[in-house]
């Protein structure tokens, strides 16, 4: 892989953030980075020296919401505050439901069926759904990311006590142990396919023979060769790579799937067909 990746256009999947860490991988691996990010999110904050190292896709216009679209996601973001307990797991559970269910929250059942209100057409509803779904599901990233940050910084100090214990103080009294954040972001498996549906409807055009995608977190590549398992196919294993440079990495390949293959199964299984994922 290290000697074509010039011949590469990497995209990230299906993330709208990227780890500071892995702004650097990606700069020995492939030397650029496509974000595709909804309409209406803000472009992340990037470090001055990789600013030019990424660049920003959105979706064709004609998937743009309306001018009521940061109203309706005001009302989400406004409903998670008063719901803490449900979160946005249960915003995004909410959005899988066509039409919602009785179990979904009185008021998500309102704003969803607003969904269809502004126009009739399903190709700007779905529009709309999947950009709501990949700004809550961006949201919760940036929450991750904001806590693993936060730990890094706690990680590297020394421990009040050692100052205070003077040379009675033991070996280890930094934070350095501090376990890491159980998972990643996506704990649900059903909630990411819903992301990786929402992320294939706003950006799969943009997609070449040759673009390879790149993930931060693991459970994106493990629920793939889940959904490749589920149909009966043989999932290939994660292989590690080490550059010259030092950088190592995890990829794995996936095979050609036959048409009869993902005949009736998930949508976006094709869109995984001969693909090469990067796991940084």
């Amino acid at each position: 892989m290290e000697s074509a990746r010039s011949h590469i256009s990497p995209i990230l999947f299906p993330h709208s953030h990227v780890p500071e860490g892995g702004l650097a991988q990606i700069r020995v691996l492939f030397g650029s980075l496509i974000l595709c990010l909804p309409w209406f999110m803000e472009d992340p904050p990037l470090p001055e020296d990789s600013a030019s190292l990424v660049s920003l896709r959105r979706p064709p216009e004609a998937l743009k919401p309306g001018p009521h679209f940061k109203s309706l996601l005001s009302e989400y973001r406004l409903w998670i505050r008063h719901n803490q307990d449900n979160g946005y797991a249960a915003s995004l559970r909410a959005l899988q439901n066509d039409p919602p269910s009785e179990e979904t929250p009185w008021e998500i059942r309102r704003m969803i069926r607003r969904m269809g209100e502004e126009k009739n057409e399903s190709s700007h509803t779905e529009g709309l759904k999947w950009h709501l779904i990949l700004h809550l599901a961006g949201e919760m990233e940036e929450n991750q990311l904001q806590v693993e940050e936060g730990l890094s910084v706690v990680r590297r100090q020394e421990s009040p006590l050692a100052e205070a214990m003077g040379e009675e103080a033991p070996l280890n009294t930094s934070f350095s142990d501090l376990p890491p954040t159980e998972g990643g972001v996506f704990q649900d498996r059903h909630l990411l396919l819903q992301v990786f549906e929402a992320w294939f409807g706003l950006f799969g055009d943009y997609l070449d023979p040759d673009s390879v995608l790149v993930t931060w977190d693991r459970q994106v590549i493990e629920c793939i060769l889940e959904l490749i398992e589920k149909q009966g196919l043989s999932a290939p294993a994660l292989e590690e790579e080490t550059l010259s440079a030092g950088t190592s990495h995890s990829l794995v390949r996936l095979p050609q799937f036959t048409r009869e293959a993902y005949r009736g199964g998930d949508s976006w299984l094709k869109a995984f067909s001969n693909r090469c994922l990067v796991l940084i």
